[in-house]
């Protein structure tokens, strides 16, 4: 049987110290506090677990992964420990949405000043202005959207939010564009 081992992102905190996620193998956060020479293994329960996406607060340098399976974990001291954020159930447009059906976030953005984090996820596009104490779906389609599986989400140096999504009608992935926060969208082709 084989077996691969693929990282998924990687950053670097304070100078010295590394985080890595892993994606398929033994998946898990990994984190090394001597710029990579050696690594260390981040706490359980996130340890083994797949990781589909990672970000910074630029702000309070706390990271954000989102896994495969039990949504999005925090960690306060740089990757050593992780801590479950709480996921959320929201109706929008008459579809009652579960985030990511608690896994399977693919994107994670946090805004420029470190007060919101965007979250791109199985079933659509959400924030939390808590630190992942609650969550509110972002209607980035407008009336009817219901059918979007979100890809990726990105914040620009200029505060610009950018997601990228499929939808089942009309099928295909798409991006929008927020200058103004997320609440408004445009779509987004260059």
């Amino acid at each position: 049987t084989a077996s691969y081992m693929a990282m998924s992102n990687v950053f670097a905190l304070n100078g010295n110290v590394v985080f890595g996620g892993l994606f398929g193998g033994p998946g898990g956060g990994h984190y090394s506090t001597d710029n990579g020479l050696t690594s260390l293994t981040s706490s359980n329960p996130i340890a083994g677990q797949p990781l589909y996406s990672m970000a910074v607060n630029p702000v309070s340098g706390h990271i954000y992964a989102g896994t495969e399976t039990d949504a999005t974990w925090l960690s306060t001291d740089h990757g050593a420990s992780f801590s479950p954020l709480t996921w959320a159930t929201a109706t929008l447009n008459g579809c009652t949405i579960q985030q990511g059906n608690k896994g399977n976030i693919f994107g994670i953005a946090v805004s420029n000043d470190g007060s919101t984090i965007y979250e791109a996820a199985l079933r659509g596009l959400f924030r939390s202005t808590d630190n992942g104490a609650s969550w509110q779906q972002v209607n980035v389609l407008g009336a009817g959207g219901c059918g979007q599986t979100g890809i990726g989400v990105f914040i620009d140096p200029n505060g610009y939010i950018y997601y990228q999504f499929t939808e089942t009608t009309p099928a295909g992935p798409k991006m929008k564009r927020s200058i103004d926060g997320g609440s408004n969208w445009t779509d987004y082709n260059s």
